[in-house]
This record gives C-alpha cells, structure tokens and sequence, in this order.
C-alpha cells in the first residue's frame, strides 16, 4: 500500500476499496436512470441490482489476498448488471433501446466518472481512470457478455428469457422504410434455419442475431429486386436526414385527429411520401405496440394484447365495427394490416421518387451493407468491428437457408 504525498493518489489495497465505493456509486446512479427512463417498481429493481452486484463481488474477491490483488470491474460490468435486472423483473425493453439510451448518456457510462463526488475523484490515479470509460476492450466484453457468468449462478436464470423477434423486426424494417416484404423473407428464414431467440451467454444476443439476419435479408432481397433499390436509398435517405423524424415528442391525439379523416383510399393515393412516412412512424411508435410484456424478453405471455392493439388502430383508421371476440380481433388486425400496407405501398409507388432519376442507382453490396451498418451503429452506439460478428452470423443463417432453396422472385 503506497499514498502518494504529493498527489494523494492512493494504490493498493486502498485503491481497491476507493475503486469498489466509485463503482457502487455510479452503479446505483445507472440504477436510478434506468429506474426512470422505464417507470420501474423502483424496490423490485433495486433488490435484483444489489443481488447481482453482491454475487459480483464474492465472485470476484473469492480466494483473493488484498496484497496485489487488481481490481477487475469496469463500467461493462455495471451496464451488464443493469440489463440484466431489467429483463430479470419482465420489463418490456429491446437491447437495442437500452443500448441507444447508453450511447445518448441517459444511462451514464462514457462519462460516468462525472458521477464521482471530488473529494473521490482527486485519489484515483489517472491509471485507473480507463476503467470508468467504455472502451473498445470493454464494448466487447459488453456485447459478449463475458461477465454475465459472474453473477448469474445459473443458466436457468435467463434461459427463459426467449426474444419474440416479430414486433422489433417490423419496427427496424419500418425504421429504415424498408419493403415489407423483407418482414416475411427474415421470419421465413428464421423459422427454416430453426434459429433460436432464447438468451444464452455463448450466443450472440438474439437481438443482435436478427440484426444481423436482416441485414444479410437485405442485401439479398435487393439483388432479386433491383429496382426497388434505387427507389429505398432515395426514401432512406430523405426520410433519415428529415429533422421531423427524430420528433419523439410528436403528439399522438394531434396525429390521430389529422389522419383520421384522410384514411380513405381516394385521399390516400394523394398523399406525399412525408405524409405516409408520418403514418408509418405514428404506427411504428404507438400502435405496434413494441413495449409490451407480449412482444418483448419476458417469462410469460400476457393476454388482451390484441384486444389493446385494435383499440387504439381503431382511433385512427374506422374499419367496421367494434371487435368483441378473439376471432373479430383476429380478421380486423389482418384488415389494418391490408389497410397500412396500402398505405405504405405507396411510398414505393409515388410519382415523387421519378423526378430523382432513382432507376438510375446501381446496386453495390458492400455500400448496401455499409449503409445498413451505420444506421444500427448510429442506433446503438455499436463500433464497426462490433458487426463483423453480428454480419457474419447473418451470412452464417441465410447460408443454411439458401441450401433449402430460395423462393423465386420478381426482378
């Protein structure tokens, strides 16, 4: 154990002790924004945060001898405890969600150092300050969650948590305003390749498994149909730099009331492509839903999803009457989703994309792959060699399907 007189840096043993109250203190802020972003039962959380974090920390001071012992949790650490609870107390959350509430620093993490009181901070050596930064060492020992064994004693814990891959498939394709074609050629794919969505800590997350399927599914579905491609990276691309797309505080009932009035197919083939990428985003936000126990990691399904779901599609679009049954909730969701596919059809079909000379756009895999893979960098904070294992399972699966035999499409 050495103090330094002129810095007061401590080392040793006291550095551990001083490195461990540091991680416990932003640990429990992390726990705090989580706790709000989420609208958590704030006790129920807390109580899987601190078993996990105590399980860490028996784990990680077991047969250990303070003399030279080197203080091994950083920031991933702390992140993996955090979601971890989350899916443990059935929250309805993506990765992906949590990943991009990370990256915008709702969740502290880059700077989480800031977190530290300053009569804490001015004894930590600066090298030992890496530990508090999500580096590119720890972002993948995040994403392999390569800590997880540390505090969760038994695989049986989170092997019942199974990703129901559907809803989040339809949000990403409707996000980068993708044919929704593309949502039946991913689930095919899945389904024959016999792909598993359960959490296990020696796979790649199931999120990140679809991510990097659809990806693959896109650059394949664009080389049978080359001529809607030049017409999606116009779309994309419009709709990706329009400030209005990043909204989130547009006003559903606003929404709803302007809509509503415009949902006949004769005041729909008079839309612009901002005026059914509205519609596209209000559906994609409000009324998929995504955050719901149903669709989203979880322990058991619930029920009413439906019922729920047709309740709010029936404040904007009137179709018919009122659903009782399970079966009249069954035929009026397949009719909103005639009814939304029309509608999202025309972005494809909308003389506007002519005047651009969109026809004229030649396909380039690896620029398709490079565009898709900056949108989900941009979503989640993933770093470029984060893909390279997310890609490659997606070639791995599509690979097992194609051997099955592609379906014919049109070109």
């Amino acid at each position: 154990m050495m103090d330094n007189a002129n810095t007061g840096f401590l080392y040793g043993s006291e550095l551990n002790v001083l490195m461990l109250r540091s991680m416990q203190i932003i640990l429990s802020k992390q726990a705090r924004a989580v706790i709000d972003i989420y609208g958590l039962d704030s006790d129920l959380y807390i109580s899987f945060v601190k078993l996990y974090w105590s399980r860490l920390l028996a784990e990680s001071y077991k047969d250990q001898t303070s003399a030279g012992f080197k203080f091994a949790i950083n920031i991933a650490v702390l992140l993996e405890i955090c979601y971890i609870a989350l899916c443990k107390v059935t929250t309805p959350v993506y990765l992906t969600d949590f990943l991009n509430a990370v990256n915008l620093e709702l969740i502290p993490c880059n700077k989480a150092i800031d977190c530290l009181p300053a009569s804490i901070f001015r004894r930590i050596p600066p090298t030992s300050h890496t530990k508090f930064k999500f580096n590119l060492n720890f972002r993948a020992s995040f994403f392999k969650y390569r800590y997880v064994n540390r505090f969760v004693k038994h695989r049986l814990e989170l092997s019942q948590i199974k990703l129901n891959y559907q809803p989040l498939l339809v949000r990403l394709v409707l996000d980068m305003y993708l044919p929704l074609e593309l949502i039946q050629l991913v689930s095919e794919i899945i389904s024959r390749a016999s792909v598993s969505m359960k959490f296990d800590q020696e796979e790649l997350h199931p999120e990140l498994k679809l991510i990097g399927i659809l990806i693959v599914a896109v650059r394949i579905f664009f080389q049978h149909s080359p001529n809607m491609y030049g017409k999606w990276l116009f779309l994309y691309t419009e709709h990706r730099n329009d400030p209005e797309r990043f909204n989130t505080l547009v006003n559903p009932v606003a929404v709803q009331a302007e809509i509503q009035f415009h949902s006949k197919p004769k005041d729909i083939f008079r839309w612009d492509r901002y005026k059914i990428g509205q519609v596209a985003d209000l559906y994609q936000k409000y009324y998929l839903p995504v955050s719901s126990n149903e669709n989203i990691p979880t322990f058991a399904k619930g029920s009413g999803g439906q019922k729920m779901l047709v309740r709010g599609l029936n404040s904007i679009f009137s179709l018919d009457q009122e659903t009782e049954t399970q079966a009249d909730e069954k035929l009026a969701l397949s009719k909103y989703k005639e009814h939304f596919s029309r509608i999202y059809t025309q972005l494809y079909e909308s003389d506007n994309t002519h005047d651009y000379k969109v026809s004229k756009c030649t396909l380039d895999s690896l620029e398709l792959v490079d565009v898709l893979v900056d949108h989900f960098r941009d979503n989640t904070g993933l770093l470029y060699r984060d893909f390279e294992p997310i890609v490659g399972y997606g070639e791995q699966i599509v690979a097992i399907w194609d051997k099955q035999g592609i379906p014919d499409r049109e070109a």
